[in-house]
């Protein structure tokens, strides 16, 4: 339980401190380098879903394919 705890703590930390980066990168990219704010959207939207996608993969194996096994669910 204890090892629950601790990584659960070091993950909301973690999260908490890419979060706050996340929106100062952000603010340098948009005055420093002109950058579009819908192209920042999708990228990380996009870079989101993959990491996403590879962590269930690493944990899940085939079961995150499972919805294109059936015509009908999709």
């Amino acid at each position: 339980m204890k090892n629950h705890v601790l990584k659960g703590f070091l993950l909301a930390i973690g999260a908490a401190i890419l979060w706050g980066v996340s929106g100062t990168f952000g603010q340098f990219l948009f005055q420093k380098r002109a950058v579009n704010v819908e192209w920042l959207i999708t990228v990380r939207m996009l870079v989101t879903g993959i990491v996403l996608l590879l962590l269930a993969g690493m944990h899940k194996k085939n079961e995150i394919w499972q919805i294109w096994r059936h015509r009908k669910i999709v």
